[in-house]
């Protein structure tokens, strides 16, 4: 006979995930580990257990509206969240066949338990203090207008209806450590401030001169201006910290893609693009990339008026995640994190969302009608699609099998310029517009950049091989300068200084360059042409030393590209007294650093990388500096020991 069944068993005091884990469990609901774990919905107890199953006896299998989600939820969907199913896929036989409900149907909404958890946990730590680091509110809201006037219109990655309704919710909220408990406020609240740290500090670097929150803030020149958006950008991380654990919401979205675009305004593309990798993540958790897109709690309980908004703003958001991630991938010779096949999300209607969106439906835009500022967006969009073709079918590189599919690959990015807003294309556009609202005329030079520079990236490996490849890709770098000659004319000095600007503007140069090499000797007409364009970069360029050690980096590069057509039109640089009683002063003493190395490798196959130039320490001054004034780095005039001891830390 079998008798353990009647052995007795010590009863077990600590939850269930403790008792897992082998944890010390403090018994409390919910338990320290379970709190700091940040999964206070699954500390169970076993009494807690046993006292549900002897009052609902018999009606088990019965849930009623009192019970909470966590008693309803089948075995199955609660494994979900611990294994990392996404939320309302077709194909998730596990998802069709379970009904939980809104809190878990949302994916993204926090119960009220939830946040309460949330709240005892960041009573602890330097969350509220952290939060007590913004500017007083009148510098907040001027630098919020700051964003959204100087930057947003070009990068579009918040909507200005949506960010002030959440702020101004916020500011009434007036959330501290005494009163969050209180209130029970949503998480979109409680992240807020790390969203609202972003903007800030991407604010705070295209600040005008007159600005008055420049006064405000103390910003008397470049380094103070850096220390402080440096200061509120990493305090934004340090606030999305606190809610790693968290499942993700729109708004964490938002941070991570403005994280993203401060650090490329800080010419950090690596670390720009694995940001935005995370940030694709989390919208795919969400279910941005499909159609149809979950069912979020919020939406359920807005109108239907506001639905409408919501899913258009939730698009938008998708839009802007898969135009960098394609460009990138395209620009910095990066993998792409989204797999075009995986996503059935509708594009958006692109017209202007107002601020009081419940007296107002979405109205697609036609060609006799003002382009809104977000159709731009769309344009990139259709061309991040083509980016997905063109790599999928390795149409970029030697390999690809058929030359007629490059050729069929420019033709539809030619029509899709064609078919572009009149008032933004390139060609014959309509200015009708351009006096009343200024941002067309810049839209219009940047669409052309970022068409011409796709067109390149899609010739550039054919060059040696086709002769057409090698004339449309020069064509396009061309274009691409003229553009970016037109567009830094309409920009005022506080905007010029966009990470993307610069580095289409230095690949065209570079590729040009490259061209010259190869052919051994190019057209003095447009040798004078690329020459101009050059010059006018460095000058640009110049103005950005003391900001960006990447434009610095680059100022170098820029030269070494200029001498390098000089000697390919068959022109010896002119050099000036010290530099011909000493020629071979720098190559003598100083070293050859990684920016010499990665020119040089550029010059070798026409590609620019922007990652090898952002954190060198320092650049060479061997190349002479042609016809217009160049001021020499400072490591110029140390003596060799310093110089090696330098470079070895660097």
């Amino acid at each position: 006979m079998d008798y353990r069944g009647n052995r007795l068993r010590r009863k077990v005091t600590t939850c269930g995930e403790c008792q897992r884990r082998k944890q010390k469990c403090n018994r409390e609901k919910p338990c320290n580990f379970c709190l700091r774990r940040g999964v206070p919905t699954r500390c169970h107890y076993e009494e807690d257990s046993e006292s549900r199953t002897a009052s609902t006896k018999g009606v088990e299998f019965m849930p009623t509206t009192t019970r909470t989600w966590q008693s309803t939820i089948t075995p199955e969907f609660r494994l979900l969240s611990q294994t990392g199913y996404a939320q309302g896929s077709s194909t998730n036989t596990i998802v069709s066949h379970s009904e939980p409900s809104d809190a878990i149907q949302s994916g993204s909404s926090a119960s009220r338990h939830d946040i309460l958890a949330i709240l005892d946990s960041l009573a602890g730590n330097d969350y509220w203090q952290l939060t007590t680091q913004l500017p007083p509110p009148r510098v907040v809201e001027g630098l919020i207008e700051c964003f959204f006037s100087e930057v947003n219109w070009h990068f579009q990655i918040l909507d200005y209806s949506f960010f002030i309704d959440l702020y101004q919710a916020w500011t009434r909220a007036d959330l501290n450590r005494n009163t969050a408990n209180v209130q029970s406020p949503s998480l979109e609240l409680l992240f807020f401030p790390a969203l609202l740290f972003q903007v800030l500090a991407i604010a705070v670097m295209f600040l005008s001169q007159d600005a008055i929150a420049k006064t405000a803030l103390g910003l008397w020149d470049c380094h103070t201006t850096r220390m402080l958006s440096e200061s509120y950008s990493r305090i934004g991380v340090s606030l999305s910290a606190f809610f790693e654990q968290c499942m993700p919401e729109i708004i964490i979205v938002q941070h991570d893609l403005a994280r993203c675009l401060w650090l490329k305004t800080e010419n950090r593309g690596l670390l720009a693009w694995q940001v935005l990798g995370k940030a694709i993540r989390q919208a795919q958790v969400l279910g941005l990339h499909q159609c149809p897109q979950p069912a979020q709690k919020k939406m359920n309980d807005a109108n239907p008026l506001e639905q409408v908004w919501l899913q258009e703003h939730r698009q938008r958001l998708w839009v802007t995640l898969f135009s960098w991630d394609s460009h990138m991938a395209i620009l910095l010779d990066r993998p792409r994190t989204i797999n075009i096949s995986d996503c059935t999300a509708e594009t958006p209607i692109g017209c202007d969302i107002p601020v009081d969106r419940l007296n107002a439906l979405p109205t697609s835009i036609s060609a006799s009608t003002r382009p809104s500022l977000f159709v731009n967006r769309l344009f990139t969009y259709s061309l991040a699609r083509k980016i997905h073709e063109i790599l999928t079918l390795s149409a970029n590189s030697r390999i690809v099998g058929d030359y007629d599919i490059v050729r069929r690959l420019h033709t539809e990015i030619i029509d899709l310029c064609k078919n572009h807003h009149p008032a933004l294309r390139a060609n014959n556009p309509d200015t009708s517009w351009d006096q009343q609202y200024p941002a067309i005329k810049k839209q219009r030079q940047f669409a052309k950049i970022m068409a011409n520079s796709v067109i390149l990236s899609l010739h550039r490996d054919h060059i040696k091989v086709h002769e057409e490849s090698r004339d449309e890709a020069m064509k396009a770098a061309l274009a691409c300068l003229d553009a970016q000659h037109a567009l830094m004319g309409l920009l005022p000095p506080n905007q010029q200084r966009m990470y993307g600007l610069s580095c289409h503007c230095i690949d065209a140069c570079i590729f040009v360059a490259y061209v010259a090499k190869i052919q051994g000797a190019v057209d003095s007409n447009l040798i004078s042409r690329v020459q101009t364009a050059v010059r006018e970069t460095v000058i640009r360029l110049e103005l950005l030393d003391d900001e960006s050690l990447f434009a610095k980096n680059m100022t170098q590069v820029l030269m070494r590209t200029l001498h390098s057509l000089r000697e390919s039109a068959g022109h010896r640089p002119t050099t000036n007294s010290s530099e011909a009683q000493s020629p071979s002063l720098t190559q003598e003493f100083l070293p050859q650093v990684a920016t010499d190395l990665n020119m040089d490798l550029a010059l070798q196959d026409g590609r620019f990388r922007p990652e090898s130039f952002e954190h060198l320490g320092g650049v060479s001054t061997s190349i002479p500096s042609a016809d217009f004034a160049f001021h020499e780095d400072e490591a110029f005039f140390m003596n060799p020991e310093e110089i090696e001891f330098q470079h070895r830390f660097e």
